[in-house]
């Protein structure tokens, strides 16, 4: 039996659709800015290369260093999202003490946070 979609759930899943695009394409400006001259960006964490062809499309690579869930107002802030290896986003993820430049990154984020100057 299919479930019937209430017109509250359709648009719930419609603005989610629009968000994720809005992020996606920020991603891509993102990537787009910081790039070298070959089109690579360089995992902020180790250095690592991440060649374009590869990592520019791969949303895992892009970090919301103040996360989303609990600073919503900084989910389109540029500054609040580098660009990572996935193994390292991963790792940030579950224990920020493994990565020890992102961790300095967020305190000095949360400085700006904390002194209303954390904008774009």
């Amino acid at each position: 039996m299919i479930k019937k979609i209430s017109d509250k759930q359709r648009k719930r899943n419609q603005d989610k659709g629009e968000l994720t695009a809005k992020l996606h394409s920020l991603f891509l400006d993102i990537w787009d800015d910081r790039e070298d001259p070959q089109g690579n960006c360089y995992c902020y964490e180790t250095g690592k290369i991440l060649p374009r062809h590869i990592y520019r499309n791969n949303t895992s690579c892009y970090d919301h260093v103040l996360e989303k869930s609990k600073y919503k107002e900084y989910t389109f802030v540029k500054k609040n999202i580098l660009i990572l290896d996935p193994s390292v986003h991963s790792n940030k993820t579950k224990n920020i003490d493994s990565t020890p430049r992102i961790k300095k990154y967020k305190e000095y984020l949360l400085d700006l946070h904390y002194n209303n100057l954390l904008k774009d």
